[in-house]
């Protein structure tokens, strides 16, 4: 039945289940759900926890230099009771061109914290490799599948669980920072 279920959900014909049978009656094919690993692992929660505290503090600078720039633009405004018209025209430009770097700067930081984000999890992810070899020779498998991609299969194919418990076993065994977790950057 479970060869039947993951032919069907290959796309392969009914008659196919027999071409994926493997000795002991092992799984060929096993599913594993990476954003689960990423998740619900222990691994994978001190990364997310270091995202969210870098995505905190670029926040937190955005809004200190929001802070500042609103007050150099109530001083400016009051400065211009005092000016011609050709000082506070120049005052007001250099300042709109600080607000324009000040932005820009920000919308660079945003852009380079995305990309640390996505290379830090591809990162986590292959150094999942040894992991997720060791459950699919457990389990006898010869492919290993994002879950996202299968349409529809057997639940006992799903191995994600199994992954992460061994992940957080190694997790627990280094009582230190994970070795499947990423290098963290600025």
């Amino acid at each position: 039945m479970r060869r039947l279920a993951l032919a069907l959900a290959l796309g392969l014909s009914p008659a196919a289940p027999e071409a994926l049978a493997q000795s002991d009656d092992r799984l060929a094919v096993v599913i594993v759900y990476q954003e689960q690993l990423i998740e619900a692992s222990l691994a994978g929660r001190a990364l997310l926890r270091e995202e969210q505290a870098t995505a905190q503090r670029l926040v937190e600078e955005r809004r200190a230099i929001e802070q500042s720039l609103e007050a150099e633009e109530r001083a400016l405004a009051e400065r211009r009771k005092t000016l011609s018209r050709e000082e506070f025209a120049a005052l007001a430009e250099a300042f709109d061109a600080k607000v324009k770097a000040a932005r820009d700067a920000q919308v660079e930081k945003a852009v380079a914290l995305q990309r640390s984000v996505e290379a830090n999890r591809q990162r986590f992810l292959d150094g999942l490799r040894p992991v997720l070899s060791e459950v699919m020779r457990r389990f006898g498998a010869s492919v290993m599948v994002e879950g996202r991609t299968v349409v529809q299969a057997d639940p006992s194919l799903d191995v994600t669980g199994d992954v992460i418990a061994l992940m957080d076993e190694r997790y627990r065994q280094t009582n230190l920072e994970s070795p499947l977790a990423p290098e963290s950057s600025p």
